[in-house]
C-alpha cells in the first residue's frame, strides 16, 4: 500500500490544490498495516483557511510531521482524529500534545484511538497478523462547504471516563471539576515514556488536551 500511494503522490497534490474549500478531511488506510509514507507526499504543505475536521487512521509518522500539519491549520480545525497512528523511532506524543493542547484555538474533538509507537506495533505484531484492525479498507474522504488518579508518580485515568468510546472525547465526556485539575498537569507528568502507549493513558491524553485554558474560557461563554 505504501509504494501505491507513493506512486500517486502528485494526484493527491493536483486534487487538494483544487479543493480550496474543504472542511473535513479523512484519509485512512488499514491499522494492522498502516501506511509508511510521509505525510507531505500526500498534503504536500498545502493548507485549507476552511478545514474544521481532520482524521489520519493507520500511519507510521514521525511526531514532527503532525505537529507542522496540525500547526497549519490550528486557528480553524474544532475536531482532530489521530486514529492508529505509530510514531517513529525518535518521536514523542507527549510533543504533539502540547500543540494540541497549548496552541489550537478552537478543538472541540479530540480522538487518539490506538495511537502508539511503530516500535511497540512491530514488537507485538512483527508480521502483523492478529492486530485489531479499525477499518479494513482504505478511506478517503473529503467534504466541500456549503475519578481521576494525578501524578507526581504516574498518570492513570479511570472512573470519570465511564465508558470506552469509539468517537474520541469532547468536553462533555469529562465533569468541570476533572477538567480544572487537569489544567495542573504539564505534558511531562502524562506520562509518555516514548516506548508504548496504554488505553487509559490516551484517555487522560484526550482529556488533558481538552482542559487547555482556552477551551474551558470558551465553554463558559
Amino acid at each position: 500500500m505504501t509504494s501505491s500511494i507513493k506512486s500517486v503522490s502528485s494526484v493527491f497534490h493536483d486534487f487538494f490544490l483544487s479543493a480550496k474549500n474543504l472542511t473535513s478531511i479523512k484519509l485512512g488506510f488499514r491499522a494492522n498495516m498502516p501506511l509508511d509514507l510521509s505525510l507531505e507526499l500526500i498534503f504536500h504543505r498545502l493548507q485549507w483557511k476552511r478545514l474544521r475536521a481532520l482524521s489520519i487512521q493507520g500511519w507510521r509518522l514521525d511526531s514532527e510531521e503532525v505537529v507542522s500539519l496540525i500547526r497549519r491549520h490550528r486557528r480553524q480545525l474544532r475536531d482532530i482524529a489521530l486514529v492508529g497512528v505509530y510514531l517513529r523511532n525518535g518521536g514523542r506524543w507527549r510533543d504533539i500534545l502540547s500543540v494540541l493542547h497549548d496552541e489550537m484555538d478552537q478543538v472541540e474533538r479530540i480522538d487518539l484511538r490506538d495511537i502508539d509507537y511503530a516500535d511497540h506495533l512491530d514488537l507485538d505484531s512483527p508480521d502483523t497478523n492478529g492486530y485489531a484492525s479499525t477499518s479494513s479498507t482504505s478511506v478517503l474522504s473529503v467534504v466541500p462547504e456549503p475519578t481521576l488518579a494525578l501524578p507526581p508518580y504516574h498518570a492513570s485515568f479511570n472512573a470519570d471516563y465511564p465508558f470506552f468510546s469509539p468517537c474520541g472525547s469532547t468536553r462533555r465526556s469529562f465533569s468541570e471539576t476533572t477538567l480544572e485539575r487537569l489544567r495542573a498537569l504539564t505534558a511531562d507528568d502524562l506520562g509518555d515514556n516514548g516506548l508504548s502507549v496504554r488505553r487509559e493513558q490516551r484517555l487522560l491524553w484526550e482529556a488533558w488536551v481538552l482542559s487547555s485554558p482556552g477551551n474551558m474560557l470558551r465553554g463558559r461563554q
